[in-house]
């Protein structure tokens, strides 16, 4: 599936943000996620570029009693900038059971990103808001039904116009995602 979306750092008015979805689409729900990411320390020229950042990633998501696990790869503009990500996700029966495949496949832990998500849908577009612990507050607009043949470019800037017609126009957009923002900011305090 090609995932194509907008994400944008909330720096001011998110209960207007909020108020005004509840306008014009439906609530689906709020729920609060855990994703633990990972890295194989044997190929990480796969996961990390030169710049250092993501190229792909391996999820293990925690969702109320659910668990998926999932694998993005992430495809660049020549700038570098984030365009589209090709994802697989499926359902995992045991969160732990999981977990510990993971770590004997010689994974290991990246960054965890625990997200408190708010869903809307319209007929075009799934967004939701997401407070992300360490992180602040996010909208991420992600296109419906993207087909193989769609100009990322052109789904990407309606998008755009879609957030600034709910007043989101001038907020931050995110050229990264939030685990490696996260992850980035929990290195730095390191270094």
């Amino acid at each position: 599936m090609k995932e194509v979306e907008v994400l944008m750092r909330v720096i001011k008015g998110a209960n207007e943000l909020e108020e005004g979805l509840r306008k014009i689409a439906r609530f689906v729900g709020e729920v609060q996620v855990a994703d633990q990411y990972y890295h194989d320390p044997l190929r990480n020229g796969d996961y990390f570029s030169s710049a250092g950042t993501f190229i792909s990633s391996l999820r293990l998501r925690q969702k109320d009693d659910k668990a998926q696990v999932a694998h993005k790869q992430d495809h660049f503009d020549e700038a570098g900038s984030w365009i589209y990500s090709d994802e697989l996700e499926t359902e995992v029966g045991d969160h732990e059971t999981f977990e510990r495949l993971i770590a004997a496949l010689g994974h290991q832990k990246l960054v965890r990103v625990e997200i408190l998500k708010k869903t809307f849908l319209t007929d075009e577009y799934e967004i939701v808001l997401e407070e992300v612990k360490d992180l602040g507050i996010f909208v991420e607009v992600e296109a419906l039904r993207v087909s193989d043949e769609a100009n990322i470019a052109d789904v990407k800037d309606k998008i755009r116009k879609f957030l600034k017609s709910l007043g989101v126009e001038g907020n931050e957009e995110a050229c990264s995602g939030k685990p490696e923002l996260l992850w980035l900011q929990q290195n730095k305090k390191r270094a």
